[in-house]
């Protein structure tokens, strides 16, 4: 005896695998066409570039595209700062933030410290002023990392296009 129901359900899957679309594909065509050319590079370079994060980041460059927009939240950018950049591999960035976090945050909060302690190498500082200094650069820092949580996204995804099309470029034919 045939089994007609084997059948249908091959065929039943078969149709439903046909109809249905990534979502991150539906997105990045909706945003970049059909030729999954984003910034000039193919979808699935920037599948290998990325990794694992890939439907995420190429989710958020979609949204970007098709707002026309800079901004996406990274969240990990906004807590994890300099270290967000370090870990993809933003060199540029990484130390910038780096360095801002150690004279925004770092070095004020060791003064405090020192303040706190009656140290004397912090005997002529004016604690009015200090006070103040302290207060804005803690502000300033609060604002840095916001606009690293922003704009982290596309910071990637400039640095990213630049890296692969340099390394497409160093792997083609002369």
């Amino acid at each position: 005896d045939f089994d007609y129901s084997g059948m249908y359900r091959d065929e039943m899957y078969r149709n439903f695998t046909e109809k249905v679309i990534d979502p991150v594909h539906r997105n990045v065509r909706a945003a970049f066409g059909k030729d999954e050319l984003i910034d000039g590079v193919p979808y699935q370079d920037w599948v290998d570039f990325i990794g694992t994060a890939a439907p995420v980041y190429l989710n958020d460059y979609s949204q970007m595209q098709l707002r026309h927009s800079k901004i996406s939240m990274s969240f990990s950018a906004l807590l994890f700062g300099p270290f967000y950049f370090f870990y993809r591999k933003m060199w540029l960035p990484a130390a910038i933030f780096l360095t801002l976090d150690v004279f925004g945050a770092y070095i004020p909060q060791l003064l405090q410290f020192l303040v706190l302690a009656d140290s004397s190498l912090v005997a002529g500082l004016d604690l009015n002023v200090f006070s103040v200094v302290l207060n804005v650069l803690r502000v300033v820092n609060l604002a840095v990392q916001f606009a690293a949580g922003l704009f982290a996204v596309y910071w990637y995804r400039h640095i990213g296009e630049k890296r692969i099309a340099r390394t497409l470029q160093s792997c083609s034919p002369a």
